[in-house]
């Protein structure tokens, strides 16, 4: 006992020393991240660039649902930063498409008016950027982005009369679709009238009055390249220039034997374009799409306040903890996973403290994840199924039947019912895509396997009072999870996480009373489990 008691001390001993160096570790990183420098110097003849959208979201415009498409980088052209200011606003994950898998989703919350600000910093070369890895086989189109490509769209009817009449008077002397293509260019270059005034961007309208605005144009180009079986598409995009009114700007890309090869049918260019061309849609669409009307406005302007932007594309072994390098998709990922230890921090604090109990540590988190993924309509789906199979699945499922076979049932039995509520979703038409619920079918699969061994075990009453308290957890790690600014805010610190080991450590060692200890709250605590022993006692007592 005596050993039991010193070793009890040791340990002790050992968690207060890892506690204090993780809280010093923890401050050294923080200070050493503010104080080293990040800064680099360009390079004479290069510039750096900030572009700017702003979206004024009015009142009454909450579940609407905003698309941005992030510019690309080119050979000359690298983004070093990006930054959202989304207040009242969200970011909507798990929606991948598989034909606009750039875009970045942002649903309104409030009900009052807020704005959306993208802000995007762009590295601007005099040189293309070194050790660029040509592909060693030529591109291929797959047979959808092919159909994409060749077909007809709501802005680009390429089946439309003049646009056939047209491309037949420009290909009676050429056969050769290399040479079809200049000419194409040629016509829509020399043939269509500039126009800032025209209202009509249709290939149709705009071959028959002659003039189009720059986007007309490009539309022009793209439809009577798709009729000649060559696919094309609009580019959306900035020049980076100083300039006194900002817009978007055209220009197209046809698709040959190498690749994507761009045209400027405005200016004149073929095959390649200036330095200063950075595309952020390719296909046509807009930079800001909205499903309800919203004002956008635009800015480009040169910087040259370059505190903290990394211009130096040498790779550096401290890049490795920039965790904000990432693009806005990947860093949303990571943001979310950065704050996955605050689920498993709350659990440990209302376990510790409240004195309940909960189907593990880490589902309830991992729960509050897959809701965070799927919505919160299909969150109650979720819910649903959980209710109905732990109630009523478990008499479908012989009594004695060895853990393996019960866990494969079970995981049947949760992809069909998944599988299933897609369906009526899709049916009341809210689709979200069958991929959201692929991590969903992993977690219910084993909480539910956890609910049937309580049940055998402790009976339906206490199985389901830890099912309820795993949701009131999960419910609370949800909202934790679905806090951006502290997603954001650990990955410019995710040293922050050192300090939220050191209060787990510091949890672990509390022995004193928990809430549930209290006469008025004794009503969270379990009953105490009855032994065999005990149950024989009684009736031999009875008897």
């Amino acid at each position: 006992m005596t050993r039991s008691i010193l070793q009890s001390k040791d340990s002790r001993k050992y968690a207060l020393w890892v506690i204090i160096v993780l809280i010093l570790f923890g401050i050294l990183s923080i200070a050493a991240r503010l104080l080293l420098p990040n800064q680099f110097k360009v390079s004479s003849g290069d510039t750096v660039w900030g572009i700017t959208i702003t979206a004024d979201i009015p009142p009454a415009s909450k579940n609407n649902i905003i698309q941005i498409s992030p510019p690309w980088d080119t050979r000359y052209i690298r983004i070093v930063a990006q930054n959202f200011n989304h207040s009242g606003m969200r970011f909507v994950r798990g929606r991948a498409d598989a034909q606009q898998k750039r875009d970045i989703e942002l649903k309104v919350i409030s009900e009052d008016s807020t704005t959306l600000t993208a802000e995007f910093t762009a590295h601007l070369r005099t040189t293309p950027k070194q050790n660029i890895k040509e592909p060693v086989l030529p591109l291929t189109l797959t047979l959808d982005q092919r159909t994409e490509y060749l077909g007809s769209n709501d802005n680009i009817d390429v089946e439309s009369p003049i646009v056939i009449n047209t491309l037949y008077s420009i290909s009676e002397n050429t056969d050769d679709k290399s040479r079809l293509i200049e000419e194409i260019f040629t016509y829509v270059n020399t043939k269509i009238i500039k126009d800032t005034t025209a209202t009509e961007n249709d290939p149709a309208d705009v071959l028959k009055s002659g003039h189009a605005t720059t986007l007309g144009r490009a539309r022009t180009m793209v439809a009577l390249s798709r009729a000649a079986g060559i696919p094309a598409r609009v580019v959306t995009g900035f020049i980076l220039e100083e300039t006194i009114e900002v817009a978007p700007y055209y220009w197209v890309e046809i698709f040959q034997d190498t690749g994507w090869v761009p045209y400027g049918p405005e200016k004149g260019y073929t095959k390649s374009l200036p330095n200063n061309f950075l595309p952020f849609n390719k296909g046509g669409g807009n930079i800001v799409t909205s499903e309800k009307t919203v004002p956008i406005s635009y800015d480009v302007e040169q910087r040259f306040d370059l505190e903290g932007l990394n211009i130096s594309e040498q790779k550096r072994v401290r890049d490795i903890f920039d965790l904000e390098r990432f693009r806005p998709g990947v860093r949303n990922t990571l943001a979310i996973m950065m704050l996955l230890p605050f689920g498993a921090l709350i659990t440990t604090i209302i376990i510790t403290f409240l004195g309940v109990r909960c189907y593990g540590t880490f589902t309830p988190t991992l729960i509050a994840l897959a809701a965070v993924y799927a919505d919160w309509v299909i969150a109650v789906v979720l819910l649903t199924i959980v209710i109905a199979i732990g109630l009523t699945g478990r008499t479908i499922i012989p009594g004695k039947i060895v853990r393996v076979s019960r866990l494969s049932i079970v995981f049947t039995i949760v992809a069909m019912s998944m599988a299933m509520g897609v369906s009526l979703m899709d049916y009341f038409d809210y689709s979200q895509g069958a991929h959201v619920v692929l991590l969903p079918i992993v977690i219910l699969t084993t909480l539910i396997d956890r609910f049937y061994s309580a049940v055998d075990e402790n009976g339906i009453k206490l199985a389901i009072r830890r099912l309820i308290w795993t949701m009131i957890i999960a419910a609370l790690c949800y909202f934790v999870l679905r806090i951006d600014e502290l997603g954001q805010f650990l990955l410019a610190f995710p040293e922050i996480h050192f300090f939220t080991l050191a209060v787990i450590l510091m949890i672990s060692f509390y022995k004193g009373r928990k809430i549930s200890d209290i006469p008025s709250f004794y009503w969270l605590k379990e009953p105490a489990k009855k032994t065999k022993k005990a149950t024989v006692a009684h009736t031999e007592n009875v008897s």
